[in-house]
């Protein structure tokens, strides 16, 4: 009798214990997070009290962006942010069109915590009408491409496409093709040029067009050649291709989305440069899907070849890939590097100025 006294006292011992221990900081934890959170929602302001410019019925911003009475333009952004930035502040909402908002964030803390949040499945409101587009031709593509595409099927082409271009393997197997192009380049560059050449941004979109197409393919276009440089070669209207392409995007996520009614004529310039971009990407598929059936066995996998070797994707999702590569090769990336070689030439005049005086 004593001995079940004894361990009933110390089993309600041990419990009273577990219990303080457990789940009184259990309930704390979660009365501290509940309280956070309350204290949080209670000092945060309504999403409409964030400042921006003035949002008229039925047009929203865009009269901000008309010619001569506005004060934005839709081809140059960074103004844009700028302007907003000193007159609203880190956070500006606008609704461009109704049911529209822009949220901009100039705060890279604040960008770090959007980014932090968005889960598995990021969502990006960009290339509306590429998307439109592309599904409305499910006999070529069975998305809307890696730049539209949000959700599942976004995160199915990404795992897929990464495997081939995230490892140290991938990237050594481009660098001797890619050093041998760009002293081509350089080369080219070099040579006096038959007019007088105020602009080398379509040289360098001529530069990554090459490296996409010898990375992404393992083919070169020969874009330095003087056949290329013609108006009418395949890499001179590929490259207005994509700028139009690009130029098009813009005006169609931020405008009125007439085009998903009929077709508007800025759909339409899209709609043929896009299909221009579709007949190579077909064309230059075919010709390596011809050539990879003839392959040595012992030869490592290209880029391509990779895609085209895996289970979980099929010819549409390659043709989507390959425009969406071209896309972002020709136009995004060389204006990115055409501005920062801007910046850095800039910097170095500064800096030799300064050391001359």
């Amino acid at each position: 009798m004593t001995f079940y006294v004894c361990f009933y006292s110390l089993l309600y011992k041990i419990m009273r214990f577990f219990y303080k221990v457990y789940f009184l900081n259990i309930n704390n934890t979660f009365l501290k997070r509940n309280v956070s959170n309350e204290l949080l929602t209670r000092n945060c302001k309504s999403f409409h009290c964030i400042p921006g410019p003035l949002s008229l019925p039925g047009i929203g911003t865009l009269y901000q962006y008309f010619p001569v009475i506005g004060q934005y333009r839709f081809d140059t952004l960074h103004l844009n942010g700028f302007k907003k930035y000193q007159k609203f502040g880190p956070v500006v909402r606008e609704q461009i069109v109704p049911d529209v908002n822009i949220l901009w964030l100039f705060d890279p803390s604040d960008i770090e915590t959007m980014f932090r949040h968005e889960g598995k499945y990021p969502q990006r409101r960009s290339h509306l009408a590429l998307e439109k587009y592309r599904l409305d031709r499910p006999n070529v593509y069975n998305s809307g491409g890696l730049l539209p595409t949000n959700g599942p099927e976004w995160f199915r082409i990404r795992s897929v496409l990464q495997k081939g271009l995230s490892s140290p393997q991938a990237v050594k197997r481009f660098l001797k093709g890619s050093d041998q192009i760009i002293q081509e380049w350089i080369e080219f560059i070099g040579q006096p040029p038959k007019k007088h050449r105020n602009d080398y941004l379509p040289e360098i979109s001529r530069l990554f067009l090459e490296l996409t197409g010898y990375s992404m393919l393992d083919i070169r276009l020969d874009s330095f050649s003087y056949h290329e440089h013609q108006k009418h070669s395949r890499t001179s209207r590929l490259i207005k291709a994509a700028y139009v392409t690009n130029s098009c995007i813009l005006k169609t996520d931020n405008g009125p989305q007439l085009w998903r009614k009929f077709e508007t004529p800025l759909y339409r310039k899209l709609r043929k440069s896009q299909e221009y971009m579709e007949d190579v990407a077909i064309d230059l598929l075919s010709l390596k899907m011809s050539l990879f059936k003839e392959r040595d066995k012992y030869t490592p996998l290209t880029l391509l070849e990779t895609y085209l070797s895996s289970p979980e994707l099929d010819f549409k999702d390659i043709i989507g890939v390959i425009c969406d590569f071209l896309l972002a090769g020709i136009d995004t990336v060389s204006v990115i590097i055409y501005h920062l070689e801007v910046w850095e030439v800039f910097g170095l005049a500064r800096f030799t100025r300064q050391n001359c005086v």
